[in-house]
C-alpha cells in the first residue's frame, strides 16, 4: 500500500471507494486521506478484525469522518 504506491491513480474528479475485505482498515484510512476521495465504503465479514479497524479508526478521526464501516461480507 505504502512502498509501491498502488492507490495513487488520478481520476480526474472526485471519488467513492469500496473497500472490500476491508481487514484493520489501512487501505480504507489511505484512501480517505485523499482530497478526492468523498467517501469510503469498508466492508469486513469477521468480527474480530473488524473491531480492530473501528480502533485505527477512533485513531485518525478526521479521516475516519469519511469512512463508514460495515461488519458483513
Amino acid at each position: 500500500l505504502f512502498t509501491d504506491e498502488i492507490y495513487e491513480f488520478d481520476y480526474g474528479q472526485n471519488m467513492v471507494c469500496i473497500d472490500i475485505g476491508m481487514n484493520v482498515g489501512y487501505s480504507a484510512l489511505l484512501l480517505a486521506a485523499r482530497p478526492d476521495v468523498e467517501k469510503v465504503y469498508g466492508f469486513e465479514p469477521f468480527a474480530g478484525t473488524f473491531q480492530k479497524a473501528l480502533q485505527n479508526f477512533v485513531h485518525n478521526p478526521q479521516l475516519s469522518k469519511k469512512i463508514v464501516p460495515i461488519n458483513t461480507g
